[in-house]
């Protein structure tokens, strides 16, 4: 089936799916296996740090953001460490959206833990085993905390050392 978008409501009514992007926070403790989640005060679910990229934002500024306002804590240097394709979700006008994943991880980080925020009702670092359940298995943010691991694993260097997966 062949679309004409030859005029602009053509073109403004075509229904393609967007794409949503979205940086993913890993604030890791001194091993690098345990990391913060945040429940969210949206859903009740346990999730990593997240925020939607903002139009002029990059996505490492969106992942500091995404820190500071769900735990109270300022990150330092960011590693890039995947991009990947999401979900797909319903967003406003659009019935197909893609969500597309850029994950970073902060070593470095200062200040205190806050257990609340504006958008969360608890912080917390977990490790292994625990994070299983905290995410629960079929979490999209698991499969981000496993990547994690099997790049440090891997010893991936941090520059150049961006996986693309999916």
């Amino acid at each position: 089936m062949t679309v004409s978008l030859s005029t602009r409501s053509a073109f403004l009514d075509y229904d393609a799916t967007c794409f949503i992007p979205y940086a993913v926070a890993i604030v890791c403790d001194g091993t690098g296996e345990a990391c913060v989640v945040v429940k969210s005060r949206e859903d009740g679910r346990w999730k990593l740090p997240s925020a939607a990229i903002q139009p002029g934002e990059s996505g490492e500024e969106a992942a500091v953001r995404a820190v500071q306002e769900q735990t109270g804590l300022t990150v330092g240097e960011a590693q890039p460490f995947i991009a990947d394709s999401g979900k797909q979700v319903r967003a406003p006008g659009r019935p197909h959206a893609q969500l597309i994943r850029f994950g970073y991880r902060f070593f470095e980080w200062r200040g205190e833990l806050q257990t609340q925020t504006s958008t969360t009702v608890h912080a917390r670092f977990v490790g292994r085993p625990e994070i299983y359940e905290a995410l629960g298995m079929s979490c999209d943010d698991l499969t981000i905390y496993e990547d994690h691991l099997c790049t440090l694993e891997a010893d991936v260097p941090a520059e150049g050392g961006l996986v693309w997966v999916r």
